[in-house]
This record gives C-alpha cells, structure tokens and sequence, in this order.
C-alpha cells in the first residue's frame, strides 16, 4: 500500500478508489503530518505516520533498516511489521 503523501494525490486516490475500499486510518497520537515514514501491523487498518529520525535514534534495527539505499517515489510506502504474538 502507498500513502499519498500530498493532498491532491490523495483526493484523485480518494475519488478512484471503490465503495469497498476504505482510506487507512491513523492512530491519532502517532499521526505527525510531517512525518515520513508510516508503519502498520500486517493485516492491521490503523497506520502510525512517524518520523524515521526517532525510529533510527531509539533502534539499531530501524538504524539498519532505514540506512539502506532507497528509491526516489513521490509517496510514503507502508512499512508492515510483523505482530508480536506475545510468547
């Protein structure tokens, strides 16, 4: 899934999109308008639109994840995690 990240897209996203499709719904304490990554659960509807500077100061992992080479999109691409079962 992309988030748009600009409001026009979003509308013409918006408009093309069926009855059945529903528009990602953000937490809304992890909802930073200019924040420039966005995470989900895998299967999950709530996204969390976070900033990758907190992300990659507070883990080594997203430290790694996020100093890999990335392509130029106009779009944020969702980053879908895998859900703790809680084991």
């Amino acid at each position: 899934m992309i988030i748009p990240t600009n409001a026009s897209t979003m509308q013409s996203e918006e408009e093309s999109r069926s009855p059945t499709q529903a528009s990602p719904t953000f937490h809304p304490s992890f909802d930073s308008l200019d924040g420039d990554i966005v995470l989900s659960a895998k299967g999950g509807n709530v996204f969390f639109r976070l900033h990758s500077f907190i992300l990659k100061t507070t883990s080594s992992w997203f430290r790694t994840m996020l100093s890999l080479p990335q392509g130029q999109a106009p779009s944020m691409e969702v980053i879908f995690m895998e859900e703790d079962e809680g084991k």
